[in-house]
């Protein structure tokens, strides 16, 4: 059910960024983010380093593209990625409780040994 405070949070991002629901790319110093609307997903091409420095610019931007799109899914791309600490966790895990709610999912592609490692370790494969 729609509230009025959503219909504001649309305004805003219309607003701010144009249709909703539109396909869209958008480049950051840290990643990429692409909007398909047809298959009403996220896909985030994560570029360089995911650390505490940068997860907190990466959690906004992605955050304000899932509000503006109203995508189901997001899909990460890590096959740029060089390293990801404990934030790139924590960025994911937070991504995931925005999309639970939704029936949507977290896609993670383009995951190496070691990151694959990383996710097995944290548990977040579960």
């Amino acid at each position: 059910m729609k509230t009025k405070k959503d219909d504001r949070i649309s305004a805003f991002f219309y607003a701010q960024h144009g249709k909703i629901g539109e396909d869209t790319t958008e480049r950051m110093e840290f990643m990429d983010i692409e909007y398909n609307g047809q298959r009403r997903a996220l896909i985030v091409r994560l570029d360089a380093e995911v650390d505490h420095h940068s997860a907190a610019q990466i959690r906004e931007s992605v955050d304000a593209q899932f509000l503006r799109t109203k995508a189901n899914h997001i899909i990460f791309d890590f096959s740029s990625l060089q390293f990801m600490d404990s934030s790139g966790i924590g960025l994911i895990m937070g991504r995931y409780r925005l999309i639970r709610p939704l029936d949507g999912k977290i896609v993670l592609a383009g995951v190496s040994e070691q990151l694959d490692r990383l996710m097995s370790l944290s548990g977040i494969y579960k």
